[in-house]
């Protein structure tokens, strides 16, 4: 058992000595120390794949956001249905049915709340799925 385990410990220190300890070194690391991102808080609303896709009444949301604390919106993008409610120009969407196109200017939504700050948060139901 021992044996083993100083085997492998004369074969690392070999391996280090090789290296010259180089790979040890603190002062000079190989590696980049990346910094975390601004814990930022999230507070958000939720809109359904129809509300999503009523002009108006997603109009009256995004104002509620830039009004009050809130900072996020949730958008339904496939619920528990399976039905997909955006174009996904996937073929295998089309033949199966799964597409029920809710949200027709998704991309232009999604790029109007990015310019406004409101962060997006897509709601994908993964595990009720008929299809």
């Amino acid at each position: 058992m021992f044996t083993g385990l100083i085997s492998s410990i004369i074969v690392i220190f070999t391996l280090a000595l090789s290296f010259g300890l180089n790979f040890l070194s603190i002062e000079n690391p190989s590696y980049q120390i990346l910094t975390r991102p601004e814990i930022i808080e999230v507070k958000g609303i939720y809109m359904t794949g129809y509300t999503a896709g009523w002009k108006q009444r997603r109009a009256e949301l995004v104002d509620l956001v830039k009004k009050t604390e809130l900072n996020a919106i949730v958008i339904d993008i496939k619920d528990a249905s399976g039905r997909i409610f955006f174009d996904t120009d996937i073929p295998l969407a089309d033949e199966i049915g799964s597409e029920q196109i809710r949200i027709p200017d998704l991309v232009d939504l999604l790029k109007e709340l990015k310019e406004q700050g409101i962060y997006t948060i897509a709601r994908i139901v993964v595990f009720q799925d008929p299809y």
